[in-house]
């Protein structure tokens, strides 16, 4: 379905892709793995049209293409999810999905009932449960990254590029994107699936190829491979576990404590405390309120309830 042959590329600087040969075939989930930095996006750009090799082919279908835009690569059946969420938060579901081909009736008056039914058929493919007339913004960052597949899927796609598609799911969401993907591919469309979860590469790709400082250094059957060696082909040498043991801090001074902290809207009822020689982890999802809590902490915004203690004094946070 796509095919790369000698694709190469730098910014001022930077050699991002250099003399890179990679063939992706319908019907697959192909992954593309590798450190940040190792040319992915740089890739991903390419053969959508965002930027322009420096040499190289890019061809697809049986065809060389060269793609001035994503317009073209669009129009060509090649659909791409980027990392970033991307959707307009002031319109609708529907008009987020259906922006480039709204349906009219007489005299260009925009049809909304046949606008809707479409935009319901293409959100039963994702598994989104939300009506078409939802704003956008007041959707989760899980829905809005559906949302993104959606608009994908709602064009002719033969090929699918995903970046980071599962960096904003839980694990709920992240399943069912994997079976709606393995769908994709039983209908013969040709899927590439860029991740830094390693798991999710044995779970779900037929092949992997990994990218290391610009150059493609091997294709696998994912089949044939184990983590560690899909490691070190990523970073080019044996990867040892050199962690330093933890060690209990129990009985070490409470530098901050927290209770109660909470923000309409932002943050509810936070509470924790952090000691001396500790390192405090703050885990969760794009929207959960991590970044919120610690807007609170510094005082860039006010809270509505909450105290806090550092070293033992309470402090004020305006």
């Amino acid at each position: 379905m796509l095919e790369l042959r000698g694709l190469d590329k730098s910014f001022p600087g930077v050699h991002a892709l250099s003399d890179v040969s990679l063939r992706f075939a319908a019907g697959e989930i192909h992954g593309l793995v590798g450190e940040n930095g190792a040319g992915k996006s740089t890739l991903m750009r390419l053969v959508t049209g965002l930027l322009e090799p420096d040499r190289g082919e890019v061809w697809f279908a049986g065809r060389r293409v060269r793609f001035r835009n994503a317009r073209e690569s669009m129009a060509a059946g090649i659909q791409l999810v980027q990392q970033e969420i991307q959707v307009i938060p002031e319109s609708t579901v529907a008009e987020n999905l259906m922006l480039d081909k709204l349906v009219t009736r007489g005299w260009g008056v925009l049809d909304w009932p046949a606008i809707h039914a479409q935009a319901r058929k293409h959100l039963e493919v994702v598994g989104l449960p939300v009506p078409p007339e939802t704003i956008a913004k007041t959707l989760s960052a899980a829905q809005k990254r559906l949302l993104q597949i959606a608009k994908a899927l709602a064009a002719r796609t033969r090929l699918l590029l995903l970046d980071e598609p599962t960096s904003c799911l839980g694990p709920h969401e992240t399943a069912g994107l994997h079976a709606l993907l393995r769908e994709l591919k039983a209908q013969g469309i040709a899927l590439i699936y860029v991740t830094h979860k390693l798991e999710e590469v044995f779970a779900l790709c037929d092949r992997v190829s990994v990218l290391r400082d610009g150059r493609h250094v091997g294709t696998h059957p994912v089949a044939g491979l184990d983590q560690d060696r899909l490691v070190r082909l990523m970073v080019g040498r044996e990867v040892r576990d050199d962690r330093v043991g933890l060690r209990p801090v129990s009985g070490a001074p409470e530098v901050l404590r927290v209770e109660g902290l909470t923000r309409r809207g932002r943050a509810h009822d936070i509470s924790f405390t952090l000691r001396a020689g500790e390192i405090l982890g703050c885990y969760g999802l794009v929207g959960s309120g991590r970044t919120e809590t610690a807007r609170l902490l510094i005082g860039d915004d006010r809270a509505d309830a909450g105290r806090v203690w550092v070293r033992g004094k309470p402090v004020a946070l305006r």
